[in-house]
């Protein structure tokens, strides 16, 4: 799922991966500061949002962890966005092949368990980590370097322990799916994980509002609730786009006008007889699409007897009605664009609507064999 690139602060680049910090987040730093201030006035507040950092500076090690792994099969990562809830590693795409989603999925737990080693170890051996629950107390309540390094050590034990739970599209949820895929289809091994998940997520997001009172981790599963039942259907589609190319959810028949026709009466033919989008010929063999929405934009700004041949917004993306879907649909939802002229070389078939790719999965004619 992608979050709103205007609601997200870009901070800086680990490993060449932008790491950036969503707008919300400051809500979690004032509810830490807050927090701390009722319990120890301003040394609270400063030590519980120190807390807060290093729960983070975990949450960004881990999410590195999936994208380092990512990267060994030649995937990209766009960025890792910081959440009140958690990270977001924004991976190019997530392989199919069963051992290469485990690998890249159990890197992300496997950083954290490697801290609780480095750091937990050499505590433990020093005599650092008290044995009783009563001196793990009393240490946890001091502002000192040891309780840091404790607390990082329980912060990466919970993560490591949470994260393998298996409610998809979690960590663990997602190491269910890779091993089900072994032996099921991948759509089919997707389904199982999110059936798995659902009751599982569900119950965590009560136990979290009415026995816990955490509304933080309510939401937390309410949105991996949710999420995975949009990766299903995500899957799904991308399932259904096997075997097609662009042609076969080309729309052939398009409202197409003339270069000289104003922008007049460009609107009037628009409100008349209300098409998708107006394709503009300029007689040099390459198209221009007008959505309703930038005609109602140009409208407000030019002439009406403008003639839309001056008026042109960006020419569209072009594609070649060969190409096949399932490649060219991943770049659909990160280009912004919703209207794609199509081409079969160098003539103009039609327009591909981004928005309407399901709908046109409905009318589109059976699958190629592939040989």
């Amino acid at each position: 799922m992608d979050m709103g690139q205007s609601w997200s602060i870009p901070l800086f680049k680990v490993f060449g991966i932008r790491l950036e910090l969503h707008l919300t987040f400051f809500l979690l730093l004032f509810y830490a500061a807050w927090i701390g201030m009722d319990a120890d006035g301003a040394a609270g507040a400063l030590w519980s949002l120190l807390l807060v950092s290093l729960l983070f500076v975990c949450v960004v090690l881990h999410e590195l962890g999936h994208c380092l792994a990512a990267r060994g099969f030649g995937i990209s990562t766009r960025r890792i966005l910081l959440l009140p809830i958690g990270g977001m590693a924004q991976l190019t795409e997530m392989p199919r092949q069963p051992w290469r989603e485990f690998v890249i999925t159990a890197a992300g737990p496997a950083v954290n368990v490697a801290i609780v080693l480095l750091l937990g170890v050499p505590l433990y051996s020093a005599g650092l980590i008290p044995d009783t629950e009563q001196g793990l107390l009393r240490l946890l309540s001091e502002y000192s370097l040891v309780n840091l390094l404790v607390t990082m050590v329980i912060y990466n034990a919970i993560m490591a322990v949470f994260n393998l739970v298996p409610v998809f599209p979690m960590d663990g949820g997602r190491i269910l799916r890779s091993l089900l895929a072994f032996r099921l289809p991948y759509l089919r091994a997707t389904q199982f994980a999110v059936w798995v998940a659902r009751p599982l997520a569900a119950g965590a997001a009560v136990y979290a509002l009415f026995i816990a009172g955490n509304i933080l981790l309510t939401l937390l599963f309410a949105f991996i609730y949710f999420a995975g039942d949009m990766e299903y259907r995500m899957v799904k589609r991308q399932e259904a786009y096997q075997g097609r190319a662009v042609g076969d959810l080309t729309a052939r028949f398009c409202r197409r006008v003339p270069g000289h026709l104003s922008l007049g009466e460009a609107l009037h033919v628009m409100g008349r007889e209300l098409p998708p989008e107006l394709v503009v010929d300029d007689g040099s063999g390459r198209m221009a699409i007008f959505s309703p929405e930038t005609l109602s934009h140009l409208a407000r700004n030019e002439h009406p007897s403008t003639p839309l041949s001056a008026l042109h917004p960006l020419s569209p993306p072009t594609v070649q009605a060969s190409w096949p879907v399932e490649v060219f649909a991943r770049s659909i939802g990160t280009s912004g664009e919703t209207r794609f002229a199509v081409y079969e070389g160098n003539e103009f078939i039609g327009v591909l609507r981004a928005d309407q790719l399901e709908e046109a999965l409905r009318w589109a004619p059976a699958p190629r064999r592939r040989l």
